[in-house]
């Protein structure tokens, strides 16, 4: 009889455990710190291109990755990523903080908080065998690292693409043009160019290419061209009839005058992940709608870099 009775309470605090496991959420966290071979810019907006996560972050449980909250926040030494990952059962709350080693390296401190709301054997599992979860998580931080480190064609939040460009004959007309007024010059010199020449041997009406160098902080050199099928008639100067050779090129997209800068220095880190380098000053090919500097659905300003292999 007293025995039964011990079997009896073992019997009830077991259950009363389970009912309590149930009941309550289980966590634990996971902490990582790792040096990355790229710049600050290059790794934050690796994070924040939350799209491409699936390339580089495995979730069996969340294959989709579902953003249940994504922050940006910086201070004097550091940038922070606070993100929420969510499923049916499980959360994973996260913060990543950057930190510039020096120019070409960044040390990145990952903590993540991985949350079970249901399933008890998960929640003994996560209790009593932390490593089966832990596993994952640095699996997940060397795949970012070597996703950054050996690039695919996704880096920086940029997607390239190696292009062969056909030979092509291109109007051009170039001016000195003061820094402030880039955008408004590239308008009037396309106006210009589309005013003087026929139309019938436009190649591709409504689209165009720019390009410019600084040549001060306050002027640059702006080149703007027409792309054309065959014509026999030069024309007249200011313009300037200007064959382009076939060759290989690596294109991108970019979002707005304002982010070339930056779009163009992840391509150049990009090429010399990959043995190459950019052969000439890139083009910019416009569809200018109604900004003929900010991308849109009416404008895709696409970045065209002529490249050739170190290899």
């Amino acid at each position: 009889m007293q025995t039964r009775k011990i079997i009896l309470i073992i019997l009830t605090c077991v259950v009363a455990a389970l009912v309590f496991l149930g009941a309550l959420p289980m966590r634990r966290s996971y902490k990582a710190i790792i040096s990355i071979n790229a710049n600050n810019t290059i790794t934050g907006r690796t994070i924040t291109d939350t799209t491409n996560w699936h390339t580089w972050y495995i979730d069996p449980e969340n294959k989709r990755n579902t953003f249940q909250h994504f922050e940006v926040t910086s201070d004097k030494k550091t940038e922070n990523f606070n993100y929420t990952l969510q499923n049916d059962n499980a959360l994973k709350i996260g913060v990543i903080q950057l930190t510039k080693k020096n120019k070409w390296n960044t040390e990145i401190t990952w903590i993540e908080e991985l949350e079970i709301h249901e399933g008890i054997f998960k929640k003994l599992n996560l209790l009593f065998n932390p490593s089966q979860f832990r596993e994952p998580f640095f699996q997940n931080i060397v795949q970012f690292k070597n996703h950054i480190e050996h690039p695919d064609s996704v880096f920086g939040g940029i997607t390239f693409e190696r292009i062969e460009m056909p030979f092509n004959k291109i109007v051009v007309k170039n001016d000195t043009v003061p820094v402030s007024k880039i955008e408004e010059a590239i308008l009037d010199s396309y106006n210009a160019i589309i005013t003087q020449i026929p139309q019938d041997i436009i190649k591709e009406p409504g689209f165009f290419l720019s390009q410019y160098e600084k040549i001060s902080d306050s002027a640059a050199l702006l080149s703007v061209a027409v792309e054309i099928n065959e014509t026999e008639k030069e024309p007249e100067v200011p313009f300037e009839l200007t064959e382009l050779e076939s060759h290989q090129a690596v294109v991108m997209r970019t979002r707005s005058y304002s982010d070339i800068d930056s779009d163009v220095s992840i391509m150049y880190e990009w090429l010399k992940k990959h043995n190459e380098r950019p052969a000439t000053s890139f083009w910019v090919k416009h569809n200018p709608g109604n900004n003929v500097a900010l991308a849109s659905t009416a404008n895709q300003l696409t970045i065209i870099q002529e490249v050739y292999s170190l290899q």
